[in-house]
């Protein structure tokens, strides 16, 4: 029971540390997009 409770506690920080890692990736990817759309 506090292995499996323990699994679950590793699987939401991995969730919360993928949201903020795939946050941060868009929006360099978005400040990139802008970058490019403004030297055309």
């Amino acid at each position: 029971m506090l292995k499996l409770q323990r699994l679950l506690v590793v699987l939401m920080m991995f969730k919360y540390n993928f949201q903020l890692f795939s946050n941060s990736i868009s929006r360099q990817f978005l400040i990139i997009s802008l970058q490019y759309s403004n030297k055309f």
